[in-house]
């Protein structure tokens, strides 16, 4: 007979902002104050200040520890950051400002994430007919292109009716009679917009 195991994990980005500087020791660390998951196990997260989050703070737990309670009552060996550079957004345990005035002077850098740059949204050759359409059928850009709202003022009504779907963010021509005409769509990647006119013949 077959044995299925499921373990749940977590995922979270890394807080490292460079190797450079990195200093690690090894610290103790408990299930004091550790609130058990849904699952019944209790976890010190990896970002976690050390041993607490004010003026007391000697370092950053570097990885998630398993400190659900044992024969040894749950205390574990952890990996502790003592130094290097840290993105602060990206911590587990959002710092107080105690413990980062704390942290800074044990040889601590905090940094912002950096900003990712994005390509600037440019049209595609594209003409409209009567089948759907979506962002990357019009444009070219970083990342996954979101058709966010269409201006059919411009659009001949006589020719055809646009409809933008909320839960595709395609656009559909409906053809009224064989013409051309045009629609301008707002394309999104996230962080930019632009507006597409996008020419629409129908036959």
């Amino acid at each position: 007979m077959a044995l299925t195991t499921i373990k749940r994990t977590e995922t979270r980005p890394n807080f490292l902002e460079s190797e450079v500087g990195l200093v690690l020791k090894t610290a103790q660390v408990d299930n004091a104050n550790i609130e058990a998951d849904e699952y019944g196990y209790k976890t010190v997260k990896g970002g976690t200040p050390y041993p607490a989050n004010d003026s007391t703070a000697k370092g950053l737990i570097f990885e998630d520890v398993d400190v659900t309670v044992g024969s040894d009552n749950g205390v574990r060996p952890a990996s502790l950051m003592v130094a290097g550079r840290v993105l602060e957004n990206r911590l587990h345990t959002p710092l107080s400002s105690a413990a980062k005035t704390a942290l800074t002077a044990l040889g601590f850098v905090f940094v912002d994430e950096p900003v990712i740059m994005r390509e600037p949204i440019e049209p595609k050759e594209y003409t409209a007919g009567t089948t759907a359409f979506s962002g990357s059928d019009i444009a070219y850009g970083s990342g996954e292109l979101t058709i966010t709202a269409i201006d059919d003022s411009n659009t001949d009504s006589a020719v055809a009716t646009v409809a933008l779907s909320s839960s595709t963010h395609k656009v559909t021509a409906t053809k009224v009679t064989a013409g051309n005409t045009t629609v301008d769509c707002t394309v999104s990647d996230g962080t930019n917009t632009a507006v597409i006119t996008v020419p629409i013949e129908l036959v």
